[in-house]
């Protein structure tokens, strides 16, 4: 078993320019909501 490093074990905000990005299947922007719910908890 491996251990947890802090200090390199640890998600990063995904990039707002990335979530602005993204669309719906029909080609829709992404609600404030849906792109809370894909970036990684904390940010």
């Amino acid at each position: 078993q491996g251990t947890f490093d802090a200090s390199k074990h640890y998600y990063r905000p995904i990039p707002q320019s990335f979530l602005d990005g993204i669309t719906n299947e029909d080609g829709s922007n992404l609600t404030d909501a849906q792109k809370e719910a894909m970036q990684n908890p904390g940010y």
